[in-house]
């Protein structure tokens, strides 16, 4: 009756977790509408001094201040959720990557309402302002990269983006191109301010591709529970290089009329609400559980435990053994004594590496022995009934 309360205790954390989660993440969308409706209600400036070809009219200039309203606060959403996510149980090396990933989040968001500012002030369109929107831009994605970076490599998993000489040179040829490229005739009313701008326009621009790199290889090498957060950090990264891009070039070519500021700002709309939904789903990585079916609970037991290791490829080798019990198995014949000894072997084997090896999450034997417990009715020292 101990072990089952204890069980009912822990699942009991996971399911309050959950709802704060959904909690904050309704809170989040309601609070950003909420602040994008403010811009509809605000005095209206002389929308004239802003750029003319991206806004001219009213309801343009309203509408384009309500998706970088909406935009804004939920980047700010997106790092109280994230922050939410590391109180699972994780390992203090693996906090500290999200904890760059979120800080990187906060700076982005004073960027974007820098340029709510200068949207609202009319002063978008000077080089000033670029500078003062795209440096905390810039250097919020590069935090957020280095929380990427520091993931791959608890993984110990050197992706192409790993290399730093690689970023560096990359980054290098990006602002060169962004800076020596001609822009438009009037584009620029101080130089020196205008290459400033653009070139951390370059930099924020490459680090999207470098973190949706990043994310990929993390998604292909690391468990199935962090997939999905993974797979929507993907899809952020790439709309946000995409808007990013829209940005920056709006300097050098000339867009068409239907590009209006609308369709750049809410691009924006699509990488943020991507990155909420790669939040949300972080808080699911420890209490998401695979179902397996298995006629010998002990293998069920085995299967949940392999779901834990962030690294599957470490624990290929102990797996080799549970193949070698099922390979030889007998269908529809119960496991005898031996192929039970072996398969709890296994299970210590898997146990062990949770709870020495694992880097990523943190595990004692008796939170593991409960989960087996709640969902399979056995503990590792059980031997399962004959089949």
């Amino acid at each position: 009756m101990g072990c089952f309360g204890v069980v009912q205790n822990r699942t009991g954390v996971y399911d309050k977790h959950m709802q704060k989660a959904k909690l904050l993440t309704a809170g989040i969308i309601i609070s950003s509408i909420a602040f994008a409706g403010v811009s509809y209600l605000l005095p209206v400036p002389k929308y004239e001094y802003l750029i003319e070809s991206l806004i001219n009219s009213k309801s343009e200039f309203q509408s384009s201040l309500a998706f970088l309203n909406f935009s804004a606060s939920l980047g700010l959403g997106v790092a109280a959720l994230f922050l939410l996510g590391t109180r699972q149980g994780f390992s203090s090396a693996f906090r500290r990557c999200y904890y760059w990933i979120t800080a990187g989040f906060v700076i982005q968001v004073f960027g974007s309402f820098a340029y709510v500012y200068n949207v609202y002030q009319g002063t978008l369109a000077s080089d000033a302002s670029r500078v003062e929107g795209e440096i905390p831009l810039a250097i919020g994605i590069i935090f957020v990269y280095y929380g990427f970076y520091r993931f791959a490599k608890l993984l110990q998993h050197d992706a192409l983006f790993t290399k730093l000489w690689l970023v560096g040179g990359v980054t290098i040829g990006a602002v060169a191109l962004a800076v020596f490229a001609p822009h438009n005739p009037g584009a620029a009313q101080n130089e020196s301010a205008f290459d400033l701008g653009r070139g951390f326009a370059a930099i924020e621009a490459v680090f999207y591709i470098f973190c949706a790199q990043l994310a990929w290889q993390i998604r292909q090498v690391a468990s199935y529970r962090y997939a999905a957060s993974m797979i929507w950090s993907l899809v952020a990264m790439v709309t946000a290089f995409v808007s990013a891009c829209l940005i920056l070039g709006f300097d050098y070519i000339v867009y068409p009329r239907w590009l209006t500021a609308d369709a750049i700002t809410s691009s924006f709309i699509v990488t943020n609400i991507s990155n909420l939904v790669a939040a949300y789903t972080f808080n699911k990585i420890a209490i998401t559980n695979r179902q397996e079916s298995s006629d010998n609970p002990l293998i069920g037991s085995i299967m949940l435990l392999a779901s834990l290791a962030s690294k599957p490829r470490e624990i290929e080798p102990i797996l080799e053994n549970l193949r070698g019990v099922t390979a030889s198995h007998e269908a529809g014949r119960p496991y005898t004594a031996e192929e039970n000894a072996r398969l709890t072997s296994v299970y210590q084997s898997l146990e062990d590496y949770l709870v020495t090896n694992e880097q990523v999450r943190t595990f004692s034997r008796t939170q593991l022995n409960d989960m087996t417990q709640e969902r399979f009715g056995i503990t590792h020292a059980e031997q399962p009934k004959q089949l």
